[in-house]
């Protein structure tokens, strides 16, 4: 058993919960006390039955304000000096590049980073992201120096890092995705109507206009298949605005739902699940647990 310290750097507090819970968990059995740094004061009966310290930080996660992103950091490297941790664990691009500095600087040795995919920034190729790009693939190099390992969810992620040099080679990690809680997503029967689902973030990157739109097309000739679409707005650049779906849920092509906590519900009434993502992601947890529950089902 241990009594070491981790602390844990989180892009959104709702998703930290939902996408770490049980690793939060885990390392708690073994004996680990953990601090989460959160951007929203979100999900606090969750912190508090498992005894989880919580430090607020503003973070906006799509800005490129050279002011607030300063600030963050700077909040970050206060909260890790005041906290000492043993260890400092996060993911996504902001708290891992300004996270893994700010530990470095805190005097944090043991850092670890999960780059759980490369997102909207290596989505595309115009000079806009080109240069993006170059920024970031700067700043992942000089963070992840620090890093005793970077934890990656598929092999394409890893080969392109290393092409950009942005990490080395001994320290790289790659693990079959984020896992599923098997007590949650049970296997079960495929319903015999044809049902399509897509569950994502509402921006461009995930293909929610092409699923939309290929629903149209099937349903002017088979008006009996259904089409759902479980999905929370965004505010990034790549973001989708509601009028630009109203016109398929208006004419019931797409049946629409808001973010809700039991998607698992959602997974149990379709027979085909779709998410035509052109989005880099690592390996998607709702396609992961999507595939637990209904593959090889009798």
């Amino acid at each position: 058993m241990s009594n070491k310290k981790i602390l844990m750097i989180a892009p959104k507090t709702n998703t930290f919960v939902g996408f770490r819970c049980d690793l939060m968990k885990d390392m708690i059995k073994k004996g680990y006390s953990i601090t989460a740094i959160i951007p929203e004061d979100d999900c606090k009966d969750f912190f508090k039955e498992n005894h989880i310290k919580t430090r607020l930080i503003n973070l906006n996660k799509n800005t490129t304000s050279v002011f607030a992103n300063l600030a963050y950091y700077k909040n970050l490297k206060k909260i890790i000096k005041e906290e000492k941790p043993d260890k400092v664990f996060s993911y996504t691009i902001k708290p891992v590049i300004f996270g893994s500095i700010a530990a470095h600087k805190a005097g944090v040795k043991d850092i670890y980073s999960l780059v759980c995919g490369l997102g909207y920034v290596y989505s595309e190729n115009d000079a806009k992201h080109r240069i993006l790009q170059t920024i970031c693939d700067r700043a992942y190099k000089y963070a992840l120096k620090f890093n005793k390992k970077v934890i990656f969810q598929n092999q394409d992620d890893i080969d392109e890092f290393l092409k950009r040099k942005n990490v080395s080679k001994e320290k790289c990690e790659l693990v079959d995705g984020s896992g599923v809680n098997l007590t949650k997503f049970k296997r079960n029967k495929l319903p015999k109507n044809v049902s399509f689902l897509m569950v994502s973030r509402i921006i461009k990157g995930k293909g929610v206009m092409e699923y939309f739109e290929a629903a149209k097309i099937i349903k002017e000739k088979h008006p009996e298949v259904s089409f759902t679409y479980v999905g929370q707005f965004d505010e990034g650049q790549s973001a989708i605005k509601f009028e630009d779906l109203q016109p398929y849920i208006d004419n019931k092509i797409v049946d629409y739902v808001p973010y809700t906590t039991h998607v698992e519900d959602y997974y149990a009434k379709c027979s085909v699940f779709v998410l035509p993502s052109y989005y880099r992601e690592g390996i998607d947890l709702i396609i992961i647990s999507k595939n637990f529950r209904t593959s090889y089902a009798n």
